[in-house]
């Protein structure tokens, strides 16, 4: 009988990095293209790396824009949106809080 048995807690930190993540998907998904742009510059300037890595490794299996590399400029709303989601780490999450 596992009725007495109790799913473990998810710490506290991660609660919060669930919390954080989901209001920055709502502010980043509302944001003006000019905010998102200066966003990806600023992680790229910090050399934050989302789950699949840094805006080039990200441009290079989502985006094949060959044109302009890395300017998030030349970039769909969706694609920045895109890209700042995967940034998962809760230091990740607060700067880009922070400045959005």
């Amino acid at each position: 009988n596992h009725s007495g048995l109790r799913k473990p807690a998810e710490p506290p930190s991660s609660t919060y990095s669930t919390a954080l993540s989901r209001i920055m998907e709502h502010k980043l998904a509302t944001a003006e293209n000019e905010v998102l742009e200066e966003l990806v510059k600023l992680v790229q300037s910090l050399g934050l790396r989302g789950e699949n890595g840094g805006w080039k490794q990200f441009l290079d299996l989502h985006d094949n824009n060959s044109q302009s590399p890395n300017e998030s400029s030349k970039r769909s709303h969706e694609k920045l949106v895109a890209f700042l989601t995967t940034l998962k780490k809760k230091e990740d999450l607060q700067v880009v809080h922070s400045h959005a």
